[in-house]
């Protein structure tokens, strides 16, 4: 029988007083009996049927070796517990008062701060090679610290964890401020880009739970369907492996380093637009934002038509059409947000205003291919240029 059911025959026990975390009952024949006690005195009546059941008859009908090996059964059904993001009994309170059914909810905000305690644990003691300032370290050492309390008390207390997953499931703009806070909060804490993706995953876990009451509540509506009831579970797809796989990446992609001798010049190559008093200005890959890389659109449009003077025509109507949005002072990947927006993959400048008048469409006479070289303080080396390539502003 299950002490976290409701019925009068756990009423009962559990008001007897008896530790019923650390041990179970047993009741027969008029006898109740209690931990070890209960152990021994099951092994007299059960017949070994299997290598386990063998086991425990050899260590149950010791009374002595029932009292030794008994605590650590004990702890080993705590792990159990808390791999499963279970909680102690509260046997001390009336079960009545309150319902002890757990749920999915209650059970991962339990083991979100589980999982935040090891991810801290593991960055202030196995990371050697990444060797945190001081500065870096508090952040750590606090978070680690308040996930381990906050741990604790769901684990002793199961009605804290599920009164915080009411909260998240209510999901009114005061609660979804503060998660998203604390979200940010958590994620910016770390210094590592993996550890910021897991931290993330790690928080956004009692989410699964929302996702999975919202379908089962809405998923049999006929009015609804199972279509838009499994609108959340497509959310938590995408953001469930954050930066792992799928943007956000919060803060770079993992993995990715740069080796930089800095004896050798730094090579800046790509298109400039010239105008007609001879002027130029780099063509902005921004401009191609959101779908361009460094260099692969270039690429792309060679495979498929390898006339440099198309490709140079192409970019060129492409400036035309974002032109407009250039003299707002944003540019396209801007076009909602403005300065909030995400930056662009390559993070380039954002210098629209720049183009405006002095390079309107109508005074570019042509783009030529450039190739500048620095040295890494900044210093200006040398520039080869291509041909100018003419382009019909019309």
């Amino acid at each position: 029988m299950s002490l976290r059911e409701d019925n009068e025959d756990v009423r009962r026990i559990l008001s007897s007083g008896l530790n019923v975390n650390t041990g179970f009952v047993v009741e027969h024949d008029g006898k109740v009996l209690y931990g070890s006690h209960a152990f021994h005195y099951l092994t007299t009546l059960a017949e070994p049927r299997n290598f386990l059941s063998r086991m425990l008859f050899l260590i149950g009908e010791h009374p002595q070796a029932a009292r030794l090996l008994y605590p650590v059964m004990v702890f080993g059904r705590y792990l159990v517990l808390i791999a499963q993001g279970g909680t102690l009994i509260e046997y001390e309170r009336q079960p009545w008062q309150e319902s002890t059914q757990e749920g999915l909810g209650p059970r991962l905000v339990r083991m979100s701060a589980l999982l935040l305690t090891v991810l801290g644990l593991t960055r202030l003691g196995v990371f050697g090679s990444y060797p945190m300032k001081a500065l870096q370290l508090l952040p750590v050492l606090l978070l680690t610290v308040t996930a381990v309390a906050a741990w604790t008390r769901f684990f002793y207390k199961a009605a804290y964890a599920r009164q915080i997953y009411n909260r998240i499931r209510q999901a009114d703009w005061s609660i979804v401020i503060a998660y998203v806070a604390i979200l940010l909060l958590i994620v910016n804490t770390l210094d590592i880009v993996l550890f910021r993706r897991l931290a993330a995953f790690i928080t956004i876990l009692p989410l699964l739970a929302v996702a999975v009451d919202l379908y089962r509540k809405y998923g049999a509506d006929p009015q609804i369907g199972k279509i838009p009831a499994i609108v959340p579970f497509a959310i938590l797809v995408f953001a469930f492996f954050p930066g792992l796989y799928m943007a956000p990446f919060y803060g770079g992609i993992f993995g990715w380093t740069a080796h930089v001798d800095r004896s050798r010049p730094i090579v800046v190559s790509g298109y400039k637009l010239v105008n007609q008093d001879g002027d130029e200005i780099w063509y902005n890959h921004a401009f191609f934002q959101p779908v361009t890389m460094n260099g692969r659109f270039r690429r792309a449009f060679s495979d498929a038509i390898p006339e440099t003077e198309k490709f140079v025509q192409f970019m060129f109507d492409n400036y035309k059409r974002i032109y407009p949005m250039l003299e707002t002072g944003r540019m396209p990947h801007e076009w909602a947000l403005g300065r909030f927006a995400y930056p662009s993959h390559n993070l380039s400048d954002n210098n629209s205003l720049d183009y405006v008048g002095k390079f309107e469409p109508s005074k570019i006479i042509g783009m030529e291919t450039v190739v500048e070289t620095y040295n890494f303080d900044g210093t200006f080396l040398e520039a080869k240029k291509g041909v100018l390539i003419p382009v019909n502003g019309n």
